[in-house]
């Protein structure tokens, strides 16, 4: 079990294709962008133990701006800032964080940060979009999240064995 200090997106991604099960990656404060973990194109991400992703300061959290995890099983997310900026063209269904077809997944303890719509109508200055969208997966647990800013705060289909605790 390895503890893997990295302080920008780049250092993440190398990270986690070198990671083993129950190795922890501990991100600095900062901006990591978009995180997207396909299974299907690196089988690295089908950890056979827990992988942990976590902030090293829990009062400045390091940021995700997207959010993308396929086929990928046994990772933590713990600790992270999931924060959606729209701008005037941004849809108002937009989905930045989604889990799809993967096991044994888990947010914890992170803000979901949403925006509001900017494209006019009777929407505009609404939260937009989706908080969190998890679909065909399994074993997921999202637990003591926050979610603000959003149309819906997260959105779950053809799940087994969910757990929902603490979230507001």
């Amino acid at each position: 079990m390895a503890t893997i200090n990295v302080s920008n997106s780049s250092q993440l991604y190398n990270a986690l294709a070198s990671a083993n099960g129950g190795d922890r990656i501990v991100l600095a404060s900062g901006n990591y962008g978009e995180l997207q973990l396909q299974g299907t194109q690196n089988s690295n991400y089908l950890f056979n133990r827990e992988v942990t992703i976590e902030s090293a300061d829990p009062n400045r959290p390091a940021v995700l701006k997207e959010l993308y995890l396929r086929n990928v099983s046994n990772i933590t997310l713990d600790n992270i800032v999931f924060d959606l900026d729209t701008t005037s063209s941004t849809s108002s269904g937009v989905q930045p964080f989604k889990i799809d077809a993967s096991t044994n997944v888990r947010i914890q303890n992170s803000t979901f940060d949403g925006d509001v719509f900017k494209g006019g109508g009777v929407a505009n200055g609404y939260g937009t979009g989706f908080g969190l969208k998890v679909l065909r997966s399994e074993n997921i647990s999202i637990t003591d999240n926050s979610f603000s800013n959003f149309r819906i705060a997260s959105g779950f289909t053809e799940i087994k064995n969910l757990r929902l605790v603490g979230n507001t």
